[in-house]
């Protein structure tokens, strides 16, 4: 076995001339790719737990929105004249004539 003391080419080289621009090495090329995934996975834990917390404030909000709705209707209902007339009967009240002078309590 014979020694050749010529060096191999690198890969991507001229064989036989000179390279015009520097390799990037490898180990370079792993890091970059590691720390570009590294940062991609971090977003994606960040949206995923951002996505959470907006469904969580959706169902709140769709919550608020039914409990509003439900007071309206009880306030819609306890206000309303009939309800009020009937409540105001089951206390011993009457309603005034017109032309009662019910400043004085309707009393002469």
């Amino acid at each position: 076995m014979t020694h050749n003391s010529r060096p191999l080419p690198r890969l991507g080289g001229m064989p036989g001339g000179r390279q015009d621009r520097a390799r990037t090495p490898v180990w370079l090329c792993l890091v970059i790719v590691g720390l570009a995934a590294w940062v991609y996975l971090g977003q994606t834990d960040r949206v995923s737990a951002a996505n959470a917390r907006l469904q969580d404030q959706q169902q709140l909000q769709q919550s608020l929105i039914v409990q509003r709705q439900l007071a309206l209707a009880h306030l819609g209902r306890i206000t309303a004249p009939a309800y009020v007339l009937v409540q105001a009967q089951a206390l011993g009240m009457v309603p005034a004539d017109w032309g009662d002078d019910v400043s004085a309590g309707g009393q002469p």
